[in-house]
């Protein structure tokens, strides 16, 4: 997780850790609903790709 950029693990830990929405993370965050849905894209992605490289 640390090569993710600050705000995405930001994004990603909210989502996982305290189960907040979407809608909460843009409002906590002061972003928009599509910058935290990019967020959560990457960081997904970059998760995804990680497993690969144990499995």
């Amino acid at each position: 997780m640390e090569r993710l950029a600050p705000a995405t693990r930001r994004v990603y830990a909210l989502t996982r850790d305290d189960a907040m929405t979407i809608e909460d993370i843009a409002n906590t965050l002061s972003i928009s609903r599509r910058t935290v849905e990019c967020h959560q894209f990457r960081a997904r992605k970059y998760v995804r790709e990680e497993f690969r490289k144990i499995i």
